[in-house]
């Protein structure tokens, strides 16, 4: 009588366990924890700003890997949204080109990376000589792989001035140049941010560091605004002259997680239903 009943509570805390590991930003189910990693100081910086690690490959037939607040993990891959692979590879593929390193971190800053751990010393090399002081050298990793610190303002979320939020929205790169006016961090992270503005200029736009797909809904004091594009392929509010409470949100991954415990309700109810052969 009693096994059933086990085997039923393991099964639905297994599927409890998948949907905690599927929540942006968590560790997932498939992160063995055991593997190589950065510098203490690095990781509780991490830990307190939520920006990201990006994992340059050693060899060719490796994909570039991004993780917000830690190293990337073993099985990443599967929770992540299927346009973030594509950008990371584009970042990957930048900062391989000296003529591109510049814009590709850049690019890379404005999706929320803080730390790029490169395979070996001459690929850090060649992206610090090209990227000059948008770089700089911190820690290795405990296996000895270089690690640049990515320099430009730059954040989970940020406000854009006027004149920035039209570069952004139109497709243009982020800035290339270090200290570029008009971008300011902002202490919230996705995938649910509250924020509120004050007064300024109208044309404003906070950018979320995360891939615009279906899904996202912003509101502005309980009314929903559009969600934009910006800088080709982050989430984008357009911010008002007035202050705000600003809200944005991607509800599909809340329900997903939601499902998931569904799931595992019924499995129980189900298991549990079942009766008990009573011993003769």
């Amino acid at each position: 009588a009693v096994g059933p009943r086990i085997a039923a509570l393991a099964g639905a805390l297994g599927v409890a366990v998948m949907a905690v590991g599927a929540l942006p930003g968590r560790a997932g189910p498939l992160d063995d924890g055991g593997g190589p990693g950065l510098a203490t100081t690095l990781q509780r910086e991490l830990a307190a700003t939520g920006r990201a690690v990006l994992v340059l490959p050693g060899e060719p037939t490796e994909p570039a890997r991004m993780a917000a607040g830690r190293m990337p993990a073993f099985g990443d891959d599967d929770l992540a949204p299927v346009n973030t692979g594509n950008s990371v590879a584009r970042i990957a593929v930048g900062l391989a080109a000296p003529e591109r390193v510049r814009t590709a971190v850049a690019d890379a800053a404005a999706a929320g990376v803080l730390f790029v751990v490169t395979p070996d010393a001459p690929t850090r090399a060649a992206i610090s000589e090209a990227a000059g002081n948008l770089v700089a050298d911190a820690p290795s990793t405990t296996d000895g792989r270089p690690v640049l610190r990515l320099q430009p303002a730059a954040g989970q979320v940020t406000l854009l001035s006027p004149e920035q939020a039209r570069r952004a929205i139109t497709g243009s790169p982020p800035p290339t140049e270090l200290g570029a006016p008009g971008i300011v961090p902002v202490d919230a992270r996705p995938p649910a941010v509250a924020v509120r503005v004050s007064d300024g200029p109208s044309g404003r736009l906070l950018v979320i560091a995360a891939e615009e797909e279906p899904g996202w809904l912003a509101t502005v004091d309980g009314r929903q605004v559009p969600v934009v594009r910006a800088w080709g392929h982050l989430v984008g509010v357009p911010i008002g002259a007035r202050a705000g409470e600003v809200r944005v949100e991607q509800p599909t991954a809340l329900r997903s997680v939601l499902l998931l415990v569904q799931a595992a309700m019924v499995l129980f109810v189900l298991l549990t239903a079942i009766p008990s052969r009573r011993p003769r």
